[in-house]
């Protein structure tokens, strides 16, 4: 008995087409997380990228493989001919290199990077390196579906407008991928132009699954991350902020009800109140911390603030849109009280979430400015805005004692300090000079140049060694309106007397990072907590009207961004584009990214009244049941109609098109077949008409030939398309020699 050899199997291979789109799926999903990657991380995957296009440059053109050429290499494996045959860009030694230094790496920067961007960077890495052992199809599937997961983690820290485009790019871009590895034949364009295709058709489904289906919570919270943290930290150094305001990135939105804007040097935004300083930094207490779980949400909903007759005029709802930044602190106008259950509202009026903000957050306040608060001042928080360590700065430890004996009201004495920043030389600025340890006397008697946090911090350490309670508040000072002109600025006066005028303007109020500013408050019998800002004293503009075009040249020279906005302020019509983007991008943050349980209640209420939650359930799966017959009977009929008109031309075989267009062509000329008259005799009728043209008659004798042979003799399949091949080719020559219009593959 013969023994049968086993037949080999087919390999796994990847077209350049389909390798080239893997690396640049791998590319475009890991620019959309480069901002949260360490520059070691991103110096590591470039490398890997560039190794890898390198390979696919140099790679041969990869043929289809069929049952032959899979037979010839089963052949050259049985004759044991060695052939060194390397699928990977880099060796494997090498590879293993990399992965041990970037696991180590990650290890070793996991505790500074944060659990979450420390997850993030293992994410990327693996991705990448798992592109050098595609060696099966398996390995293929998990890396599209690594693929997937890089980039929904990207927006996990943005999820505005323009990156959310970004994200639909990329996810067509990662779909088309799949598309193309099981269509092969097809262009990558028309892979990419599918895609896009099925994922509009999908877009109604989403946009009602979005609308109505249950926003259910997360069963995870969101690890915690420390170098991905934006805004304000919970301590600060003299320096801290003025590295802050070089950037220019979004930090909170505001829409006031009925545009009612307060004025620029009434806008400060509270978020932190730093009572604790150690000689070098302002911190938070841990008081404040350790209370927060007895503090009773319900009782500080409502504080207590003196009223007097301007209650009513100094009453401010807005609703507030902070950015993501991974931290709990929230920003809102003195005196700040909100229903949110879910933001806690501390007895210093600061508003912290109650959880990480790892996504914008919307949440609604009121304010009330001017007020008069904590009169009354009890022992341990008057000992805590007193205290401050002795010897730390002994020049301005003097300085306050001093004070202290030339001026007994409070309010004159801090005029005082602020007098000295004012006839004196010193100067605001982005760039102070290095101190030694924060020496705050170095900075108030030699330097004399600082930023908001310098002056703050100098100032409240003279007021508490001259025995005034006072605490250093930090958050953000004045915004930009953005307005249906587009180009007004809350800054811009309306009213000579703009301590007491706001501003109405419509339009929704934008703070960016830049806007961080560092105060002081002090505490006065009879008053309350009264905020003074030494900022005011060296730099007025700051605080009336805003940024000088000094210190925002200064700004600008510093920050490398290309498209930062001191750039676009100075072309108007760029600006006025600008503007308008942020306009949609806050609608986009409003109404999509902030589209929450509770607005989708309120929409469903509006829709579909007051409905027990089963009834609302039928409703819904009636509806998106209708929808989804409605397009699965679209695309039955579809189907049915191209089936029937495929099949309809599937029953006329090809030769008889060929030869009836050769008829057709004839019958232009004169000559036609008459009904019944058989391929032979008018084949001979066409010979004696076409004496003088005995090339056309030729190829048509031919033609005729062939087709009878076609139409009434039984072949094999091989022959047959023989036959066939050269009917097309004489109907070629027929039709050059009749000067006719021709046969094509296609037809």
């Amino acid at each position: 008995m013969k023994h049968k050899e086993p037949q080999p199997k087919a390999s796994f291979a990847l077209t350049l087409s389909t390798l080239w789109l893997i690396l640049a799926c791998q590319v475009v999903n890991v620019v959309l997380l480069y901002a949260e990657l360490s520059w070691w991380m991103l110096s590591m995957i470039s490398l890997l990228l560039i190794s890898q296009a390198l390979f696919i440059m140099r790679k041969p053109t990869s043929k289809h493989i069929n049952k032959h050429t899979v037979k010839k290499n089963y052949i050259r494996q049985t004759k044991r001919i060695k052939t060194k045959k390397n699928n990977s860009p880099i060796s494997n030694w090498l590879l293993v290199i990399f992965a041990i230094s970037g696991a180590i790496a990650i290890t070793v920067t996991g505790k500074s990077l944060g659990l979450l961007n420390a997850m993030v960077h293992l994410l990327c890495f693996g991705y990448i390196l798992k592109a050098f052992e595609l060696k099966q199809r398996k390995d293929f599937y998990q890396l599209a579906l690594i693929g997937f997961f890089v980039l929904v983690s990207s927006f996990i820290f943005r999820q505005d407008l323009f990156f959310s485009l970004l994200g639909i790019a990329a996810l067509i871009l990662n779909l088309s991928l799949l598309y193309h590895y099981f269509s092969r034949q097809t262009k990558v364009l028309y892979s990419f132009k599918i895609t896009a295709l099925l994922l509009l058709q999908s877009s109604l489904l989403a946009i009602l699954l979005f609308l109505f289906f249950p926003r259910i919570p997360p069963f995870w919270q969101v690890p915690s991350l420390q170098s991905a943290t934006t805004g304000l930290s919970d301590s600060i150094r003299p320096g801290d902020i003025a590295e802050l305001a070089q950037s220019t990135d979004l930090a909170f939105r505001v829409t006031f009800d009925e545009g009612n804007i307060p004025a620029y040097n009434q806008l400060y935004w509270r978020a932190m109140v730093l009572e604790n300083y150690d000689g070098r930094a302002w911190r938070k207490t841990k008081t404040t911390k350790i209370d927060r779980s007895s503090i009773n949400t319900t009782q500080l909903a409502e504080p207590v603030i003196m009223a007097d007759s301007a209650a009513i005029t100094n009453k401010y709802n807005y609703q507030v849109i902070a950015e993501t930044s991974f931290q709990t602190w929230l920003f809102s106008l003195p005196y700040a009280t909100t229903q949110d259950t879910s933001l806690t509202v501390f007895p210093d009026f600061t508003i912290e979430s109650n959880s990480l903000i790892s996504q914008p957050k919307a949440y609604r306040v009121t304010s009330y400015l001017g007020k008069k608060r904590d009169l009354v001042l009890s022992t341990k928080v008057r000992q805590r805005n007193l205290t401050y360590p002795e010897n730390s700065n002994p020049r301005l430890e003097s300085l306050g004692q001093r004070l202290k004996l030339t001026h007994t009201n409070p309010l004159n004495l801090a005029q005082a300090v602020l007098d000295q920043f004012r006839q004196n030389n010193y100067f605001y600025t982005l760039k102070p000079p290095l101190l030694n340890n924060n020496s705050l006397d170095e900075f108030f008697f030699d330097t004399q140049a600082g930023f908001c946090s310098h002056y703050a911090s100098a100032f409240t350490f003279v007021m508490r060694s001259a025995g005034i309670p006072s605490r250093v508040v930090t958050g953000y000072l004045g915004g930009e309106v953005n307005s249906e002109s587009g180009n007004e600025m809350a800054s811009e006066p309306k009213n000579t007397d703009i301590e007491q005028v706001g501003v109405k303007e419509g339009g929704h109020l934008n703070v960016y990072q830049y806007d961080a500013h560092a105060w002081s408050e002090i505490w006065v019998k009879g008053e309350g907590w009264v905020r003074v800002d030494p900022t005011s004293a060296v730099d007025p503009s700051r605080v009336s009207s805003g940024w000088s075009d000094a210190l925002l040249q200064e700004q600008s020279s510093f920050n490398n961004d290309l498209v930062s906005l001191y750039r676009f302020k100075q072309m108007p019509w760029l600006n006025q584009l600008r503007l308008k983007y942020d306009a949609i991008d806050y609608q986009w943050t409003r109404w999509v990214v902030g589209y929450s349980t509770k607005k989708q209640l309120d929409l469903i209420k509006r829709w579909f009244g007051d409905l027990v939650q089963y009834q609302l359930v039928l409703i819904l799966i009636g509806f998106l049941a209708t929808i989804m017959l409605i397009y699965f009977g679209v695309q039955y009929l579809l189907a049915q109609y191209k089936n029937n008109r495929k099949s309809r031309f599937s029953k006329t075989p090809v030769a008889f098109i060929i030869y009836n267009k050769a008829l057709i062509a004839l019958a232009k000329k004169g000559i036609v077949k008459n009904k019944g008259e058989t391929v032979k005799s008018f084949n001979e009728r066409v010979t004696q008409y076409l004496k003088d043209e005995s090339q056309l008659s030729r190829h048509f004798n031919t033609i005729s030939v062939i087709y009878t042979r076609l139409t009434y003799k039984t072949q094999c399949k091989v022959d047959h398309d023989k036959q066939l091949v050269l009917l097309a080719l004489e109907y070629k020559r027929f039709k050059i020699a009749s000067k006719l219009k021709g046969y094509s593959n296609s037809n």
